[in-house]
């Protein structure tokens, strides 16, 4: 497999970066943020095949939707924050965005439909990562069917199911993916961490 040209002397950057404390390990950010969105993922597979069979259970689980969403939301941005900074340790200058305007772009309409990938996409280079960014594009796919796809399926039709079967999927699969990403990313930026700094 091809790979990427690592960021020069990455070893040496990181000597630096750990002792700044500015390169952390981010795996308890992403374990947290993989677990909450695996839990608002069944959560939403719930709420898609229960509301005729078991209006209580539907009911409770409405009911934690939004604060599992959000918990979910904020250990994602929480993670990709930690990551963003380690990455920049690494890779000052190998970044089209700034630590604050990445996390930002996740808020700014349009914008959060292509500049988070980018970003994403510079925090895995700056860690060594290889050319291979099919796991990162499917995840933006899954997670651009979920967002626009839900948007356009309400300009179509108002009243819409919001839990129907094909929201319940593609949410799913983005979760799956989301879950992957922060894995394979995490697992990069450790594996500098535990190599410790090359031999003087």
């Amino acid at each position: 497999m091809q790979t990427t040209t690592a960021p020069a002397d990455p070893q040496l950057r990181l000597r630096a970066a750990v002792h700044r404390g500015r390169f952390r390990d981010p795996s308890v950010f992403g374990w947290t943020a993989q677990v909450l969105i695996a839990v608002q993922a069944l959560v939403q597979v719930v709420l898609g095949f229960t509301p005729q069979t078991g209006a209580q259970v539907f009911s409770v689980t409405a009911n934690v939707t939004e604060p599992v969403f959000l918990a979910s939301a904020a250990a994602f941005l929480v993670w990709f924050h930690r990551c963003r900074v380690n990455a920049e340790a690494l890779a000052p200058l190998g970044h089209r965005y700034t630590t604050g305007a990445a996390v930002g772009s996740w808020f700014v309409p349009v914008l959060m439909w292509w500049a988070p990938r980018r970003a994403v996409l510079d925090i895995w280079r700056s860690g060594g990562g290889t050319a291979d960014t099919r796991l990162i594009d499917a995840w933006w796919t899954a997670w651009l069917a979920k967002t626009v796809g839900f948007l356009v399926y309400l300009a179509v039709d108002p009243g819409g199911d919001p839990n129907a079967l094909w929201t319940v999927v593609v949410n799913t699969v983005a979760a799956g993916l989301a879950i992957a990403v922060i894995g394979r990313v995490g697992r990069s930026q450790r594996a500098l961490l535990d190599a410790g700094p090359a031999p003087a």
